[in-house]
């Protein structure tokens, strides 16, 4: 059954589970190389020693891939790679990187996602990170070049004509679909939900929960690539983030964390997300 926000009309189709990605912290080296920390600026010889990670992970999932001298192409997508740190702490490894992923299909802009990884030393921290990026976000950019998604829940949205909120100039009609990839949940206690209790989410609640401070961006009829973020700590206080296109983007970030506020008290939680909002 559709269901209705103000102007806006959804409609659910198709299901996914969550993804629960572990993230371990260990120690660190890999081979000779030696990666600079990570407020250094970043160096063309690391990204090039990271991309053969990411390639072969892609293969692992079933991908052919072509390696050029700074890209990769799968699936009709070019990704480049940037690495902008690699720290070693306390006998920690923690990675910093960013995938930029382009498509004909996706428009002109690379799709810019942060990727964060940890592990016993450098290759199996940005492997982590690339894992995460891939369950959590590339399913969803595969998802996005397909009239039927094989792996995300979709959403159509559809808006009659209005007037800019910002710059108050009409805005002819706008019609979306939206795809949800996999939602990582975080329950610090999980015995504070009981069995067969309804936490009251579903795979839409981050986007439907902040959907009047998206609304602005709605409006301009461009693709929407975002990453959400949101959490209730032990203590109440809560917390989130919007990244579109990797930018923040503070509407959407303060409606998720005022939402949180509602949560029930299960101690420590959070949610992530990665949301594809797309033109049709």
């Amino acid at each position: 059954m559709p269901r209705t926000f103000d102007s806006a009309t959804f409609s659910l189709s198709a299901s996914t589970a969550a993804v629960d990605v572990p993230v371990t912290i260990t120690s660190v080296t890999w081979g000779s190389t030696n990666f600079a920390p990570a407020e250094a600026a970043p160096m063309a010889t690391e990204a090039a020693a990271a991309l053969p990670v990411l390639a072969d992970l892609l293969r692992e999932h079933g991908h052919a891939v072509t390696v050029g001298d700074a890209t990769l192409g799968v699936e009709g997508f070019v990704l480049s790679l940037r690495l902008d740190g690699m720290e070693n702490r306390n006998g920690h490894c923690r990675s910093d990187t960013q995938i930029a992923a382009s498509h004909p299909q996706l428009g002109d802009t690379p799709i810019v996602e942060y990727q964060f990884g940890y592990g016993v030393d450098a290759e199996q921290a940005l492997r982590r990170g690339f894992e995460n990026w891939y369950l959590l976000d590339f399913v969803v950019l595969l998802d996005a070049l397909h009239e039927t998604p094989q792996r995300c829940q979709t959403m159509s949205w559809s808006a009659d004509p209005a007037n800019d909120p910002t710059t108050g100039a009409p805005t002819p009609p706008r019609n979306y679909r939206v795809l949800f990839g996999p939602v990582h949940h975080f329950l610090d206690d999980p015995s504070r939900l009981a069995e067969g209790e309804d936490p009251g989410f579903c795979d839409c609640c981050l986007f439907t929960r902040s959907l009047d401070a998206f609304k602005a961006l709605l409006l301009q009829g461009r693709l929407i690539p975002a990453r959400l973020f949101v959490m209730r700590q032990a203590n109440g206080e809560t917390d989130a983030d919007c990244r579109i296109n990797g930018e923040d983007y503070a509407p959407v970030r303060e409606a998720l964390a005022r939402w949180a506020g509602d949560w029930t008290d299960r101690g420590l939680e959070w949610r992530k997300q990665y949301v594809i909002a797309q033109p049709v």
